[in-house]
């Protein structure tokens, strides 16, 4: 049974999304088309009042702007990932024939390609971290006083 100290990723994501959520209650919703009536109206859709279509004027929309960013932080992620998975595989491999061996020579080769994996892993694993991180960041954070 586990004990109730251990944090779970998805208790903590859980968590984030109930304290995350949009006050719905606070929006006052206007048909696309206010000269036809709202059971009419063609397009079926809603505008949050004082919102401006994106573009106006020659402006970049907003969000447009961050996306690059957005995606790259994630790439870097998940390439940190894949390094970290590959590496921890290569370690425990070394690891393995280090057991396996009985010469002195090659075991010590084998122990010390094992740390050297491990290091790896490790430092992938926190380069992981700050990428989902930077991408929360960015996602969320960055957009707010602009």
């Amino acid at each position: 049974m586990p004990s109730s100290s251990v944090i779970r990723p998805w208790s903590l994501i859980t968590a984030f999304c109930l304290w995350w959520q949009p006050n719905v209650d606070a929006i006052e919703l206007k048909p696309l088309a206010p000269h036809l009536p709202e059971d009419i109206n063609r397009f079926g859709g809603y505008r949050v009042s004082g919102a401006k279509p994106s573009n106006q004027g020659g402006k970049r929309d907003k969000n447009r702007e961050r996306l690059p960013r957005i995606w790259a932080s994630m790439a870097f992620a998940v390439s940190m990932g894949l390094v970290a998975y590959w590496s921890k595989r290569e370690a425990d491999a070394a690891y393995d024939a280090y057991l396996a061996s009985a010469k002195i020579k090659r075991q010590r080769k084998f122990f010390s390609r094992a740390e050297r994996y491990d290091r790896v892993s490790g430092a992938a694993l926190l380069g992981m971290e700050a990428g989902l991180v930077l991408t929360v960041y960015l996602a969320v954070f960055s957009g707010e006083n602009k």
